[in-house]
Order: structure tokens, then C-alpha cells, then sequence
């Protein structure tokens, strides 16, 4: 079984932007980001990633960032992959 880890942030009870790792072979972090739509552009996402990588980082595992959409190549650019 695959463990996940997750990060939030709120904005009174509603989580407004998410990220986290799914562990994968080899010891791959798969990371995946959600930012609720009228919240982009404040910097949330990469708040929530930045926290993923370094939980990711602390366990020794690798973080993987799949990034297609060009937003969210450019949170990946943002945190230093590529």
C-alpha cells in the first residue's frame, strides 16, 4: 500500500489549496497541487508544493512533478524543478 501525505491551507473551513506526494517505487515522491479557483494567484499553491517538497525531501525521497497545463510548469519552475 502507497502512503499519501497532504498539505492545506484554509480559508475559515474551506481548504482553498492542497498539495502532497503519493510514494512510489524506488523512493519517488509523486506530487500533485490544487489551488480552488477564485484563490490562484496567491501564492498559495506554491505554499502548500514548497511544503510537500520538503516533507518529501525530510523522508528521503525524490520529488517528481508532472507538469502539463503551463501554470502549474510554472509553480514547478518556481520551486526548482526542471
Amino acid at each position: 500500500m502507497s502512503r499519501r501525505l497532504f498539505f492545506v491551507i484554509r480559508d475559515g473551513g474551506r481548504v482553498v489549496a492542497a498539495a502532497g506526494y503519493r510514494r512510489w517505487p524506488s523512493s519517488v515522491a509523486h506530487l500533485g497541487v490544487l489551488t480552488s479557483s477564485d484563490c490562484r494567484g496567491r501564492g498559495l499553491a506554491g505554499a502548500v508544493a514548497s511544503a510537500a517538497v520538503a516533507e518529501a525531501l525530510r523522508n528521503e525521497l525524490l520529488p517528481q512533478w508532472r507538469a502539463r497545463p503551463e501554470p502549474s510548469r510554472r509553480l514547478a519552475r518556481r520551486l526548482g524543478f526542471c
